[in-house]
């Protein structure tokens, strides 16, 4: 973005037709989502990697359980 900030300083023919922050904002809706998206996208991520973590737990514990029920019988 801040790139497109010192182009539009520098290059802007039309400076007097739009604002800088018209530009930008048009720039950012016509190449794609806003960061925000990708943010989400990662916690999601870190989110289902510490469920599968505790469901991995979860089954060390569960075979412990079933070997000593085994065992005991």
């Amino acid at each position: 973005m801040e790139q497109i900030r010192d182009t539009y300083e520098s290059a802007n023919p039309f400076s007097d037709t739009l604002t800088k922050e018209e530009i930008i904002r048009e720039i950012a809706k016509a190449y794609g989502p806003s960061p925000k998206l990708q943010k989400s996208e990662k916690l999601q991520s870190s989110k289902i990697d510490r469920l599968e973590s505790k469901i991995d737990e979860i089954a060390i514990v569960d075979r412990k359980v079933i070997r000593k029920i085994i065992v005991s019988n």
